[in-house]
């Protein structure tokens, strides 16, 4: 099976392009995940790939006094 995300070059709410924001039906504590993704370059594009921690009681960020509980933590995974 295949998902496929695509951003758009057309104008939405002021902004120029358009991509996706999605949620998953299943979290994960360990483990691993493979993702392949084909992403775009060019001036004013930041392609990556974010995660965020759904249990802020289990992020360590959190557990060692880093963040505040209303600060959200991204894990990004960048295109290099």
């Amino acid at each position: 099976q295949r998902l496929i995300i695509e951003a758009r070059r057309e104008d939405y709410g002021g902004q120029r392009f358009t991509s996706a924001r999605l949620k998953s039906k299943h979290a994960w504590t360990y483990g691993r995940l493979q993702i392949k993704a084909k992403l775009p370059s060019g001036r004013g594009l930041w392609p990556a790939i974010w995660m965020v921690s759904i249990i802020s009681s289990k992020d360590l960020y959190f557990s060692a006094g880093s963040a505040s509980s209303s600060t959200i933590l991204w894990q990004c995974l960048l295109a290099g």
